[in-house]
């Protein structure tokens, strides 16, 4: 069984941490990580796996906006088309 806990956001100060990003983050971060050693191991340039974790980011970012303005609020954002490129 998976253990459950009902804490959504935390403040480190003045920011607001979603629980959900912040775990996803540190298992992308953990998975950078290993990747980059083990590239390095076997002799591959572990800079390009830096570089293709940072475009791997960006386009999850991209994709992840695009899917929740066709899929979640297509008609609003009919209307608001500047809001489409807002974070």
């Amino acid at each position: 069984m998976f253990p459950y806990f009902n804490i959504s956001t935390f403040n480190l100060g003045p920011l607001t941490i979603h629980t959900w990003g912040f775990v996803v983050s540190i298992g992308f971060a953990c998975a950078l990580f290993i990747a980059y050693r083990r590239a390095r191991k076997i002799g591959l340039d572990g800079n390009a796996i830096l570089d293709l974790g940072f475009w791997i980011l960006v386009g999850a970012f991209l994709g992840a906006r695009l899917f929740h303005v066709f899929f979640y609020e297509w008609a609003y954002y009919l209307q608001h088309l500047w809001e489409i490129v807002r974070i």
